[in-house]
């Protein structure tokens, strides 16, 4: 009847009765109406507010009535002084979330006389209060209080960062910048902290001045506000910080000499084995036999999608820096073990963890045997082996260490730097790339070769070296939309930088690091020693990347020893080695070229179809014609692979009868799917290449959102697993339309952008591929 009647035409005092039903919505309904009346209904309402006797849900009510009636009333420009006086009693009263709405009204209507009690409740046992407060202060522009607000701000320590960010919008309600600019300069740093994040709310210029502060987290929230907003006043000063990354001679020197001395992980695998159990991985003589195959690498972690049926493992030293007690961790897909020796002696090595059937890639503690303390002393060499075994399904295997000071190490040898700057590195090193000049990419350079820098900071700067001359026009950091004018940079300018750096790039620090350079060598015809790339192209014990990449640079360089490096790279037991050797034979001599590529797509591996295709495409000439045509005829037949239908469309696009073959095919598939010609990117992608879009491509960001191996953000669901709850219909509907289905607690909609839109097809194969194997 109430609401049938209308809450208008009832009495005062059945409204108050109406303060305590038990449905909020009749609740809140009687009391808008009752702070409509105004200064009629001002007494009854204070009465309740501050009757301790009284129910809660009358009083916070009687109270919310009394906000409404206070800020109408300064919205008006007649205050109402009764209510602004019960709104600030209640800042006193006993009840926590009488005290927290009470501060949030008094902020709200802005009266002023609350300004004493509010500052006194910046030191209220309940931080939600607290915050309310400061956030209130700020509202009414209470200027004597940011002192107050300040040394709240430093008693959190950067704890809470809810009643960090209260404090954040009580110093910028009050609208001094320059006292604000008092407080960065304060000697602790959670106040100078506070600081830069409200001069991040007003975009403030001197942000600028704050990238040098003697604390990571106050010059990375200086840097983050710069770039990521941006404010393009402060940017110059954020590329020139590159400066304090670039290393010394000292600093090279001693990068050097740790290099000479500095342990190498060898893995091994040993294929067509199967059914292995813990047990034989702990006591199997394979592990005395000569190996399938074996490779050196910086950190200790093992092969991943290298098949099905194999075992493999991965040893080495570790140089013990400290004396303590380690946490050492082993993950893998499927099961492993971990040996250990104190001492270093490869004999008195035992098992001290091991995995069961399998944990995802970056899970170090899932299982309770997974993980063991093991006391070391400093100054040994402690010999650490992992076995593993790979059934089916993803595979995955690595060894991490949690040292004595806390610091992770996961896997072992994956830092050989503070990975905590790179937050900021990645920004210094996006405004260099936006700025453009040949100093701008010399600087990025000398970020790359700087030893005491994490191997994932050195590698970005490589990436952002390689894309110099054209950045995508996605912000590297947030993926926002930025294109820059690259029209103007001189290329024959950054090649000189290239031959500059390049060379030393090329021969020293993390093997992506020296890869990339490579890839750079070649491509821009920087002069390198030919005789150590030929030596790399034949040494088997270095990763496929590198080695491949030593031998683009042998063909760029049309060097008197890329003969012999062909040679020995198409009878390599690499498949991307032997895939990139064909492609050189067909550019130089087309007819034997063909008859290799031809035999790479009827006998290869997927990966060599795909790159012959490729190479087909690109090669002139009636004999890749008739290659191609054969190709699209057992497409449109239904003969093809389907891995290969993708490689087989983008070859033909260039030549037009082909292409329109191909298109008409491809459209058909729309009729009968609504996935359509996305059902294309099921299958045939490559996972390393998947797994760099999914960390690094600026477009989708998925790290933004998603945690994935144990990085990223929490607004959308984890990934770890996501291959056991969806096939790989599954995964590629996600991606294409992210709205088809919503996780639980992350609906009603998906925020998702459509990575069609975003990620080419091959992209998006490629991340399938990668998430298919997270298990």
């Amino acid at each position: 009847n109430l609401v049938r009647e209308g809450f208008g035409k009832q009495a005062e005092s059945l409204l108050l009765q109406c303060l305590a039903h038990p449905d909020i919505r009749i609740r809140q309904r009687a009391h808008l109406e009752l702070a409509r009346r105004s200064a009629k209904t001002t007494d009854s309402l204070t009465n309740v507010a501050a009757d301790a006797g009284q129910g809660f849900e009358p009083r916070f009510h009687a109270l919310w009535a009394l906000g409404v009636q206070a800020r109408h009333g300064a919205d008006a420009g007649q205050r109402m002084a009764k209510a602004d006086a019960a709104v600030v009693a209640r800042l006193a009263d006993e009840n926590i979330e009488i005290r927290r709405l009470a501060a949030r009204l008094a902020g709200d209507a802005r009266i002023a006389s609350a300004g004493e009690a509010l500052v006194a409740l910046l030191t209220d046992e309940d931080l939600r209060v607290r915050a309310q407060a400061a956030i209130a202060l700020g509202k009414i522009k209470d200027i004597s209080a940011m002192q107050n607000i300040a040394a709240m701000a430093w008693e959190n320590e950067n704890q809470d960062p809810f009643l960090r960010h209260a404090a954040v919008m009580g110093l910028v309600g009050m609208e001094q910048p320059d006292k604000i600019h008092e407080l960065a300069a304060d000697p602790f740093p959670q106040t100078r902290l506070a600081a830069v994040l409200a001069m991040r709310m007003t975009r403030d210029p001197q942000l600028a001045r704050l990238l040098h502060d003697q604390d990571l987290r106050v010059s990375t929230e200086a840097a983050r506000a710069i770039n990521d907003l941006p404010i393009p006043e402060a940017e110059p000063a954020l590329a020139a910080l590159a400066a304090k990354f670039a290393p010394d001679d000292r600093a090279l020197a001693t990068a050097a000499d740790a290099a000479k001395s500095a342990p190498t992980w060898e893995r091994q695998m040993w294929k067509d084995r199967k059914g292995f159990t813990v047990a034989q991985l702990a006591s199997d003589p394979i592990w005395s036999t000569k190996a399938d195959k074996s490779e050196f690498l910086d950190e200790c972690s093992g092969f991943a999608k290298a098949g099905n049926d194999y075992v493999q493992r991965v040893r080495g030293t570790f140089k013990v820096p400290a004396t303590g007690d380690y946490i050492f961790s082993v993950a893998s897909d499927d099961d492993s073990v971990l040996l250990i020796s104190a001492k270093g002696d490869p004999a008195a090595a035992k098992q001290v963890a091991k995995v069961d059937n399998y944990v995802n890639p970056g899970d170090w503690e899932s299982q309770p045997g997974q993980f063991a303390t093991v006391h070391l002393d400093a100054g040994d060499e402690a010999y650490i082996e992992a076995r593993a075994f790979q059934g089916g399904g993803g595979n995955h295997l690595a060894v991490g260490v949690v040292h004595p000071d806390g610091k992770k190490e996961q896997p072992i040898g994956s830092f050989m730097g503070d990975t905590s700057s790179m937050p900021l590195l990645r920004r210094v090193i996006n405004e260099n790339v936006r700025e453009g000049t040949p100093a701008n990419a010399a600087a990025i350079a000398a970020i790359a070769a700087n030893p005491a820098i994490a191997p994932a900071a050195r590698v970005e700067a490589m990436d952002a070296l390689a894309d110099f001359l054209a950045p995508s026009p996605r912000d590297r950091v947030n993926g926002h939309w930025r294109p820059v004018d690259a029209s103007a940079r001189s290329k024959d300018a950054y090649v000189a930088v290239l031959k500059q750096r390049i060379p030393s790039l090329a021969t020293n620090g993390p093997s992506a690091v020296r890869t990339i350079a490579r890839e750079l060598a070649a491509k821009y015809g920087v002069p390198m020693d030919s005789g150590a790339a030929l030596a790399a192209v034949l040494d088997r014990t270095k990763p496929v990347q590198e080695r491949v990449a030593c031998l683009m640079q042998l063909a760029q360089d049309r060097d008197a020893k890329l003969g012999q490096a062909v040679d020995a790279a198409l009878i390599s037991d690499e498949p991307r080695l032997r895939a990139q050797a064909r492609t050189i034979v067909v550019r130089n001599d087309p007819a034997r070229g063909q008859e290799m590529l031809d035999a790479a797509i009827s006998g290869g591996t997927t990966l060599e179809k795909q790159a012959a295709i490729a190479a087909i495409g690109a090669t002139e000439g009636g004999a890749a014609d008739a290659a191609l045509a054969r190709l699209v005829a057992s497409m449109t037949a239904g003969t093809l692979p389907p891995a290969l239908a993708i490689d087989v469309i983008d070859a033909v696009a260039t030549r037009q009868q082909l292409k329109d073959q191909a298109a008409a095919w491809a459209a058909s598939l729309t009729t009968n799917d609504k996935l359509g010609t996305w059902l294309l990117t099921l299958e045939g992608g490559d996972v390393e290449r998947g797994r760099q879009v999914v960390n690094f491509n600026s477009a989708a960001a998925c790290l933004r959102c998603h945690m994935v191996e144990g990085t990223g953000g929490h607004a959308a669901p984890s990934l770890a697993g996501v291959a056991n709850r969806y096939d790989r219909k599954g995964l590629l509907n996600s991606l294409v339309d992210p709205n088809i289905q919503v996780a639980q607690g992350f609906g009603p909609i998906s925020a998702m952008p459509v990575m069609g839109t975003v990620l080419t097809p091959r992209e998006v194969r490629d991340v399938v591929e990668y998430l298919g194997t997270l298990k």
